[in-house]
């Protein structure tokens, strides 16, 4: 008897999983100088697990987009982007990442969540599982809500 109520209460589960990956909002500039006294101001949504990584994948994508490196430029902010209502939907994430054998490949993959965050966890965990692909390998390119009519799958 003992047995089968450990057993029941493991299959219960009342908590929602949470998804490993948060949505970061971080604003950075290059630091002013006598040459550009009033340099442009980049906003970058990246997904990280916490705030240095998130600040960390920012400078990447500065160095790569805008030239800007990480020690000729300030963090103006890195805030959280909480989701405005937490219900189930369908997410359209559209990704790039990079193998040896065949280079970069592009793709899209939905998913169903309740928050942008829970779905781009699930799109790591899946390039992780059937493409051996890790973390710094990806890359999200766009993160949007699609409604039921549009799903492929």
């Amino acid at each position: 008897m003992r047995g089968t109520e450990k057993l029941s209460s493991f299959f219960k589960t009342t908590e929602m999983v949470r998804p490993h990956l948060k949505h970061y909002q971080v604003v950075g500039r290059e630091t002013p100088s006598e040459k550009n006294a009033n340099p442009t101001v980049f906003k970058y949504e990246v997904f990280a697990p916490n705030h240095v990584v998130a600040k960390s994948r920012f400078w990447r994508l500065m160095n790569d987009k805008n030239k800007v490196k990480a020690t000729k430029g300030d963090v103006l902010s890195c805030s959280i982007v909480r989701d405005k209502k937490l219900a189930a939907r369908n997410y359209s994430v559209s990704l790039v990442y990079y193998s040896q054998k065949c280079g970069y490949t592009a793709m899209v993959k939905e998913f169903r969540d309740v928050s942008k965050s829970g779905a781009v966890s699930q799109a790591y965990n899946d390039m992780a599982a059937r493409h051996r692909a890790r973390y710094a390998q990806v890359e999200v390119m766009g993160v949007k809500s699609i409604p039921d009519s549009q799903c492929r799958r």
